[in-house]
């Protein structure tokens, strides 16, 4: 890696399913503009997406690539936490193997935490939220057209683990997500809520968007467990 240290540390968590991740990882390298590292933590995929993941290479402001490989799907908050355990960079960003990014959507997030010393978690703006781009605009486009809501902000209740950013303040604060959260719910609302009572602000900023391919990874994982309780599984 460069001497430059990272801003941000990216934890991605990968369990199968290239058909998401290639146009994840592809667009995110397109778009970071903030000198950044990269956790692809696997959850014990096959292995020739452990294959595919060891041969991602660092990108433009994504400075290095760090592969940490579990042998079991480890559940979203055991995973993920082995990636903020891994960090060190101010921010550190947790994200699903099923986004697409546009262009500036981390620097835009790191900015209205900076300038808001109280804002613990952030999320972009998305179609999660009911934001979708008219019919026939691209993401891009669409993106552009919200840039002009720079360093605007929604306080929310609680945050969505999907695009989800963390300081270190609050890292340093609460550690990471509760693994007695059951696999991948609610880890996400119990952490901003323990986020907000110990004095931070969950946002959702209003010029940066990301798109998420909504629930695909908790429907495949549903598919999953309900193979696993029928006896097909292994």
């Amino acid at each position: 890696m460069s001497d430059e240290q990272p801003i941000c540390d990216l934890v991605l968590l990968s369990w199968n399913h290239l058909d998401e991740t290639r146009p994840c990882l592809e667009t995110l390298f397109e778009t970071t503009t903030v000198p950044s590292r990269l956790f692809i933590v696997d959850n014990g995929s096959e292995p020739a997406v452990r294959e595919f993941l060891r041969g991602v290479k660092p990108r433009g402001a994504v400075r290095e690539v760090v592969l940490l490989q579990n042998e079991t799907n480890e559940g979203f908050p055991r995973g993920m936490n082995r990636g903020i355990r891994a960090s060190t960079a101010p921010f550190v960003c947790l994200l699903n193997n099923d986004l697409r990014f546009t262009r500036g959507w981390l620097e835009e997030m790191i900015e209205v935490a900076r300038a808001n010393p109280d804002v613990g978690v952030v999320n972009p703006e998305s179609n999660t939220f009911g934001n979708r781009p008219p019919a026939g605009m691209g993401l891009e486009a669409y993106a552009e057209r919200l840039r002009v809501r720079r360093g605007a902000f929604t306080e929310v209740g609680m945050c969505i683990g999907f695009c989800f950013l963390i300081t270190r303040a609050l890292i340093e604060r609460l550690g990471g997500l509760s693994e007695e959260v059951e696999r991948i719910f609610f880890e996400d609302e119990d952490y901003c809520m323990s986020a907000q009572a110990a004095g931070f602000r969950c946002v959702v900023v209003q010029g940066a968007y990301v798109y998420h391919a909504e629930h695909r990874t908790v429907q495949r994982m549903e598919e999953r467990l309900a193979e696993e309780r029928r006896g097909f599984c292994v």
